[in-house]
C-alpha cells in the first residue's frame, strides 16, 4: 500500500517519509527477513521513496542500504527481490557511491548478475547501479579487479535483443574505462596490473592510461602483467613519467599479444577449431534490397523484420563481445 501511495507522487513520497512510513518499512524488513514477499514489497517501496533527494538522505541515515543488502543476501535466488534491490542501490549510488562500495554493494550487484543471468531486468538494473558506482577512479579499478567488465559483457551477450540492457551496459563500459587524466598514480596502476593478471578481465581489450602521473614504479607492473594477460591489445601510457625503455617494453608485449591473436585466428580459418577474436571489421557491400542489413541483424542475434526500410547510404553497427567462438571451415570445403 505504501509503495502504491508513493509511486508517481512526489508529495506523497516526502509526506509518507515524514510520517514515519519509511521507519515502518525498515522495521518490517527486520522482522520478516525470511519472507521473500515482504522483502520484495519493502524494496519496491524503498525504490520509490529513494527517487527523492531529501528522502535518500533520511533513508541513508536510517540504514536503508544495509537492510537492502541484507535482503539481497537472504534471498539470493529471488529474481523479484534482486530486481527491486538493484534499483534501490542504483538510486543511492547517485549520492553515496563511496559508502555503498564500503558496504559491499558492488559485490551484491555482481552476485545478482551471476545468479540471474537470464533475467533481463536484473541485468539492466544492476548495470544501472554499477554505472553510478564507477565514476570514482578508485571504484573503477576496484570494479575492474572484481571482474565487472566480463559480467557486463556477458549481460549484453545474453540479451542481444534488449535495448535497455545494451544501453545500461554500454554506459558502464564508457564510465569504467575512461581512465585518462584521472591522476591514477603508481598505487592504482599496480592494482590495475594485478587485475590484468586475473582471468576475469577478458573483456578488457583497450585501456588509455595517459596523463595519469604514473612513473616507472607503476608502469613496470603493467608491463609484467602483459606476460600473463592475452586479451589487452591497446594500452596507452603516453604523457606519464615513464622511462622510454618501459614504454618500448609495453609496446613490444602488446605486439606479441596481437601477433598471437592473429596467428590463432589464421589457424582457426584453416581448421574446425574455435578462436577468440578480440577485434575485427566486417563490411557488407551489395545491391539494394539484397539483405545486407538483415544479415547484420542476424549476426547480432536479432530477428528478421520484413518491414525494414532500405539503408540510405551506409550504416555502421558496433558490437562488443568477450568471446566470439566461431567454427571456421577451410575455404576449399565451401561449394
Amino acid at each position: 500500500a505504501l509503495w502504491n501511495l508513493a509511486h508517481g507522487n512526489d508529495a506523497n513520497k516526502i509526506n509518507l517519509t515524514k510520517m514515519g512510513a519509511a521507519n515502518k518499512i525498515l522495521r518490517a524488513m527486520d522482522t520478516h527477513i525470511n519472507s521473500e514477499s515482504v522483502q520484495e514489497q519493502a524494496c519496491g517501496a524503498l525504490q520509490t521513496f529513494s527517487f527523492d533527494d531529501g528522502n535518500r538522505l533520511i533513508l541513508m541515515k536510517m540504514g536503508a542500504v544495509d537492510k537492502t543488502l541484507h535482503a539481497m543476501d537472504s534471498h539470493l535466488k529471488s529474481e523479484n527481490v534482486q530486481e527491486r534491490a538493484c534499483v534501490v542501490l542504483w538510486n543511492f549510488a547517485v549520492d553515496y557511491p563511496k559508502a555503498l562500495i564500503k558496504k559491499g554493494a558492488a559485490d551484491k550487484l555482481l552476485q545478482a548478475m551471476d545468479n540471474h543471468i537470464t533475467s533481463e531486468i536484473v541485468q539492466e538494473n544492476a548495470c544501472g547501479a554499477l554505472r553510478n558506482l564507477s565514476f570514482n577512479k578508485h571504484h573503477k579499478i576496484r570494479l575492474i579487479t572484481m571482474g565487472a567488465a566480463d559480467k557486463i559483457q556477458r549481460a549484453m551477450d545474453n540479451h542481444v535483443n534488449s535495448e535497455k540492457v545494451e544501453k545500461r551496459a554500454r554506459t558502464v563500459f564508457n564510465s569504467l574505462f575512461i581512465l585518462s587524466n584521472n591522476q591514477i598514480g603508481d598505487k592504482l596502476a599496480k592494482s590495475l596490473a594485478d587485475a590484468l593478471k586475473m582471468n576475469n578481465t577478458a573483456s578488457v581489450t583497450s585501456l588509455d592510461l595517459s596523463y595519469n602521473q604514473i612513473s616507472d614504479e607503476g608502469a613496470k607492473p603493467l608491463a609484467d602483467a602483459l606476460k600473463v594477460n592475452n586479451s589487452l591489445t591497446e594500452l596507452g601510457v603516453q604523457h606519464n613519467l615513464i622511462n622510454l625503455g618501459i614504454e618500448i617494453e609495453i609496446e613490444a608485449r602488446l605486439n606479441k599479444i596481437r601477433e598471437t591473436q592473429k596467428r590463432k585466428f589464421l589457424d582457426a580459418l584453416k581448421s574446425d577449431e574455435k578462436a577468440s577474436l578480440n577485434r575485427s571489421r566486417v563490411m557488407f557491400v551489395g545491391q539494394g534490397k539484397a539483405g545486407k542489413s538483415a544479415t547484420v541483424r542476424s549476426l547480432l542475434g536479432k530477428g528478421f523484420n520484413p518491414d525494414w526500410d532500405s539503408t540510405i547510404g551506409a550504416d555502421i553497427s558496433e558490437r562488443m563481445t568477450s568471446s566470439i567462438a566461431l567454427k571456421w571451415r577451410n575455404p576449399d570445403e565451401l561449394k
